[in-house]
């Protein structure tokens, strides 16, 4: 995802050489028109990959990362890898919630 970040800021800078090519062989109107289509173009370009950039950007999230306790209500998952280090069985509840039991 590392260069694709910079596409949306780059991609309207190809209008520029466009843009000259079409002052020198074109009618003003023309010219004008083309211009007008190639920025709607351009600009719809740019949405279409800052909208990918989102897509791959969320994708790339962690479900357990988001920063919130989750459905179940507390850190269950915590409680289970520290009661593993530690030498505790662990079982599940009827809430999702771990029950510690010492050996």
């Amino acid at each position: 995802m590392g260069v694709f970040v910079f596409l949306p800021l780059v991609l309207p800078l190809t209008a520029l050489p466009i843009a000259r090519l079409a002052e020198q062989h074109l009618h003003p109107r023309a010219t004008t028109r083309l211009l007008t289509l190639l920025a709607a173009v351009l600009g719809l370009c740019s949405t279409l990959c800052l909208g990918l950039l989102v897509v791959v950007g969320t994708a790339q999230l962690h479900p357990g990362r988001t920063g919130g306790a989750g459905r179940r209500g507390g850190h269950g998952r915590l409680r289970r890898l520290r009661a593993q280090r530690s030498g505790c069985a662990v079982r599940r509840s009827e809430g999702g919630n771990a029950a510690l039991s010492a050996h």
